[in-house]
Formats: structure tokens, C-alpha cells, sequence
């Protein structure tokens, strides 16, 4: 398995959309390593009621969960402006070193304009997926089948509003380049 940089950080509402669209176990079937972090709290607190798939996708090693102090200042700070879940994500991700920065992936945008005012870069679970085909890590194929359910505007797990089909609206992301860098 090799290791291509695909390396995100998740809030509770873009595990809760992977989760529902089945992508956890087509991640599993890459030959790229794919990193998924989740902060404590957003584990232990928000995502409570899924405890047992998230315990699973740690012992399999495919999630990571990391604490972060209440007494961080970063934390507290962030607080202020976003909810308390993307608050402890973006602080655990500022104190990465910058060349190790996951990419934090939520489908809120006071929270992803946050984290890339911070300096984190970050996009929604479509530029996740977007992302993860420019890094051969998914398959165009894989891709177009996780998120098939999009294409009926009935279905709103996660689905951006600016979801058209799968086709156009991969190439409208790849043109703006949405998934934020920093």
C-alpha cells in the first residue's frame, strides 16, 4: 500500500455523509493509504450513537482519534466562531507541522471558511472524493458509484448544491480547484 498524501481530517456531519454513502468500505479497497482522523470529541460526543463503527475502523486502522485539550488556545478561540467539534479539528490540525496538515473535509462552510482563514486547507466530501481520483487513490468508476445517489436531487447526504451530475460537476471542481490549499 502505498502512502500519496491522502490524508483528511473529518467533523461529525462528512463521517456521518461517508458513512451513509458506503465509501468507508471502498476506501478500504485502495492500494493508496488513506488517513482519516476524527478529534475526540467529535468521536466520543457527536458521533456517539456510530461508537461502534467507529471503534471498528480504528482496530482496522483506517481512522485515527486524537484529543485535544479544552485548556488549547487555539480551541478556545475557534470555539468563538464555530461549533464545538470543527473547533477542536482545526486546533488538532494547527498544531500539525504544515507539511503534515491533513486536509479537514466538512460540509459546513462557516467551518471550511475557518479552517482555511487558519490556514488549513480544507473542501466538502465531493472535493474529498475529487481529490482522491487526481491521487489514484479512487477510481473514476468507484467514485461515480459511492456518489450515484447524488444524482437523484431527492438525496440530500451531503450532496452540494451545486450537484449537477457526476461528469459536469467534476470538471466545474477540478476547474475552480476547490479543495483549499493553503
Amino acid at each position: 500500500m502505498q502512502d500519496v498524501g491522502c490524508f483528511y481530517l473529518l467533523d461529525a456531519d462528512a463521517f456521518h455523509c461517508l458513512r451513509s454513502l458506503d465509501a468507508f468500505r471502498r476506501f478500504s479497497d485502495s492500494d493508496v493509504r488513506i488517513r482519516l482522523v476524527l478529534t475526540e470529541y467529535v468521536a466520543r460526543h457527536e458521533l456517539s450513537v456510530l461508537v461502534a463503527d467507529v471503534d471498528r475502523l480504528v482496530s482496522l486502522g483506517f481512522l485515527e482519534v486524537k484529543p485535544v485539550s479544552s485548556r488549547d488556545e487555539d480551541y478556545r478561540r475557534l470555539q468563538k466562531e464555530v461549533d464545538k467539534g470543527e473547533a477542536e479539528a482545526i486546533a488538532w490540525a494547527l498544531k500539525q507541522a504544515r507539511s503534515d496538515r491533513p486536509f479537514f473535509i466538512s460540509n459546513d462552510k462557516k467551518a471550511l471558511k475557518t479552517a482555511i482563514n487558519n490556514r488549513i486547507a480544507g473542501g466538502d466530501v465531493f472535493d474529498m472524493m475529487i481529490h482522491l481520483m487526481d491521487a489514484n487513490a479512487l477510481s473514476e468508476e468507484t467514485a461515480r458509484e459511492i456518489l450515484a445517489v447524488w444524482e437523484d436531487k431527492r438525496q440530500q447526504r451531503g450532496r452540494p448544491a451545486d450537484f449537477t451530475t457526476f461528469q459536469s460537476s467534476v470538471a466545474q471542481r477540478r476547474a475552480k480547484r476547490r479543495l483549499h490549499a493553503t
